[in-house]
């Protein structure tokens, strides 16, 4: 498993795990939410705080992680 790495640039944050870009969170100017959460060109809003999208980041990494794990046992047996 890769570690996420978090870029900071002065308009966003940009996730990679090794060379692949897995995600973009991006600042809103909407006062109902603060932060984006780009993947794939589909946007995951509603964040109050970066640290909470970024929450939300490894979250949805580990659930991919999981989710090609099971495919990988389905496969085997």
């Amino acid at each position: 498993m890769k570690k996420l790495k978090f870029i900071k640039t002065d308009k966003s944050t940009i996730v990679k795990n090794g060379r692949k870009k897995f995600a973009e969170v991006t600042y809103n100017k909407n006062p109902d939410y603060n932060y984006c959460i780009w993947i794939n060109r589909i946007c995951l809003s509603g964040y109050a705080t970066e640290e909470i999208a970024m929450q939300r980041v490894n979250s949805l990494y580990q659930e991919q992680l999981d989710f090609i794990n099971h495919l990988r046992e389905q496969i085997i047996n």
